[in-house]
């Protein structure tokens, strides 16, 4: 049983009633604020920095596109740039890796399915640019920004499927939880554009 203070005003209803003494995780005590945990939610406000997820948002600029955007501060300094969205980190990511050498000699080949592909992604709305770290980039209203790699249906599994430039983009977008889109067939561009095939 908790002990109890003195008789106080809730803040929240102004019911009268007795606080009691909890620990705390300091190994103290804190006196009950309110007299109910439904109280206690009225009196909180968890926007911002009041938010116990809360990681310091603030204002940065684009390693890519050099606009401004609020974002939050990168858990230990893992990342190494910093990006307003998923192209710009692809791209300047690509960018960077370019620059290091890690794609050094990389061949943007085009498969022979590519254009069918395409075809079916803009019929369904969708806007196709190509251009790199993949064979294309595809934009839908759901999703945005997407890059994509366009391969033979052949090739699904084979060992040298991706070049390892490829597989570090891979990498990457897994690692920072950015979209990236592998179409061999048709029906992967409908899933990846939540298109409903007629019966």
């Amino acid at each position: 049983m908790p002990k109890l203070g003195s008789p106080v005003n809730c803040p929240a209803c102004g019911s009268v009633f007795r606080p009691a003494l909890r620990p705390n995780r300091e190994g103290g005590e804190r006196l009950q604020k309110t007299c109910s945990l439904k109280c206690h939610v009225v009196t909180r406000d968890y926007r911002g920095s009041n938010n116990p997820n809360y990681r310091d948002g603030q204002q940065h600029v684009c390693d890519y596109c050099h606009q401004q955007f609020v974002g939050k501060r990168p858990r230990n300094g893992r990342y190494a740039g910093v990006y307003c969205g998923s192209r710009c980190a692809a791209l300047g990511t690509t960018e960077r890796m370019r620059r290091e050498g890690s794609m050094r000699g990389i061949r943007n080949k085009r498969d022979d399915n590519e254009a069918e592909l395409v075809r079916v992604a803009e019929s369904l709305g969708a806007l196709w640019i190509e251009g790199e770290p993949l064979d294309g980039w595809v934009h839908s209203s759901w999703h945005g920004w997407v890059p994509v790699e366009v391969k033979q249906p052949s090739r699904r599994g084979r060992k040298y499927e991706f070049e390892k430039s490829q597989m570090d983009f891979f990498k990457w977008c897994e690692s920072v939880g950015a979209a990236y889109w592998v179409w061999y067939t048709v029906d992967d561009v409908l899933r990846d554009l939540n298109a409903r095939v007629s019966a």
